[in-house]
């Protein structure tokens, strides 16, 4: 069993995970995927496992309103997802492990940096 305790989903920077989103796309879309996270870190603070369920519910949600399998309703998103490059730079840096230093100090101290030299 995945041990799910070693994530700390209270130290998920979400201002910078949402920064990132709002930056990759159109902004109605960047919004959605905003209020969809915040809605899966609600179930991922009261148990990590939920994630799985609700990642099953969705997909399958999903393929039965398109007409489709949930295989080809993953296909898809997999292909739309961001690189293995991309995913480890800067996104994987915004939650923290328990027992790591938080990144978001960092990032908050570089993004007031960049706001606050002259361009």
């Amino acid at each position: 069993m995945l041990d799910t305790s070693k994530m700390d989903w209270e130290a998920v920077d979400v201002e910078r995970l949402f920064d990132l989103i709002r930056e990759r796309g159109p902004l109605s879309d960047a919004e959605r995927s905003v209020w969809a996270f915040e809605r899966a870190l609600v179930a991922a603070r009261i148990d990590g496992t939920l994630l799985r369920h609700l990642l099953v519910a969705c997909v399958c949600l999903v393929a039965h309103e398109e007409g489709e399998t949930p295989r080809t309703i993953l296909d898809r998103l997999f292909r739309r997802a961001v690189s293995d490059g991309e995913w480890r730079e800067p996104y994987a840096h915004c939650s923290s492990h328990r027992g790591e230093a938080s990144h978001s100090k960092r990032y908050r101290r570089a993004k007031a940096r960049r706001r606050a030299s002259p361009q």
